[in-house]
């Protein structure tokens, strides 16, 4: 059993009782998952792909400011760019680095 299965059975319910739109995230995070191993580049690609999945049904549904699902569009597209920035820290810091010694070395 994987682990959308389990959280589906934590939560009482089947993948048959799920909305369209419902299926359709399950269905893109199971081909993710069986893909193999998680890997960095792995989960920038699918942060992105979250970021601009929420970002489109956040801009095109007719949302009422404050609305819950407003709300929680938002929080997962603040959530998922946060996560994106953390994952990415050490490449950054690595090219920080980099710049530093080459500084240095042109300096001696």
């Amino acid at each position: 059993m994987n682990i959308l299965s389990l959280v589906l059975q934590k939560l009482g319910r089947k993948y048959e009782e799920l909305s369209p739109e419902a299926k359709a995230t399950y269905d893109s995070w199971e081909k993710i998952l069986s893909a193999g191993p998680m890997t960095p580049e792995k989960m920038i690609e699918f942060l992105n792909s979250e970021i601009a999945r929420n970002t489109e049904m956040l801009t095109n549904m007719e949302v009422k400011l404050k609305d819950r699902k407003d709300l929680w569009l938002k929080m997962a597209i603040s959530r998922d760019k946060l996560f994106l920035e953390f994952i990415k820290s050490p490449e950054k810091a690595a090219k920080k680095l980099e710049g530093y010694l080459k500084t240095l070395h042109k300096i001696t």
